[in-house]
C-alpha cells in the first residue's frame, strides 16, 4: 500500500510542478540583473510561487528519503539471507566432506568397521 501512496504523492508533484509556471521568471530576472537590466523586478517574482516550488521539493526530497531508507533495510535483509546461505553451504559442504573421509576410511579399512561392529554387540 504504501507504493501506492508513494506513487500517488509523486503524481501530485508533478502535477503541481507543471501547473506552476517553470523557473523562467527567476531565470529572466537573474539575466537581467546580469546585464545590468530588469526584465523582471524582485516584486514580479511572485513569493508565493517559490514557496509552493520549495513545498515540493520538500516533498519529493521526503518521499525520497524514505525509498532511500526502504532500500537500505532491503539491503539489510539480503545481506543477512546471503550470510545465512553462505554458513549453511558451508555446513553442508563440511558435512559432505566428513562423509566422505568417513566412507574412504570404511572402504579401506572394511575389517576395522566389522570389528567396530562387533564391539558395539559385546
Amino acid at each position: 500500500m504504501s507504493r501506492i501512496e508513494e506513487e500517488n504523492e509523486s503524481l501530485l508533484i508533478q502535477i503541481k510542478k507543471i501547473s506552476t509556471p517553470s523557473k523562467s521568471k527567476v531565470d529572466s530576472l537573474n539575466k537581467g540583473k546580469q546585464l545590468g537590466t530588469s526584465a523582471l523586478t524582485p516584486e514580479k517574482v511572485d513569493t508565493s510561487e517559490l514557496k509552493l516550488q520549495l513545498e515540493l521539493n520538500e516533498q519529493e526530497s521526503k518521499i525520497l528519503q524514505r525509498k532511500v531508507v526502504e532500500l537500505e533495510k532491503a539491503n539489510d535483509k539480503l545481506s543477512k539471507d546471503l550470510q545465512n546461505s553462505a554458513e549453511k553451504l558451508e555446513s553442508l559442504q563440511k558435512e559432505e566432506a566428513q562423509s566422505i573421509t568417513k566412507s574412504k576410511v570404511t572402504s579401506d579399512f572394511p575389517t576395522l568397521v566389522f570389528i567396530s561392529d562387533l564391539s558395539i554387540l559385546f
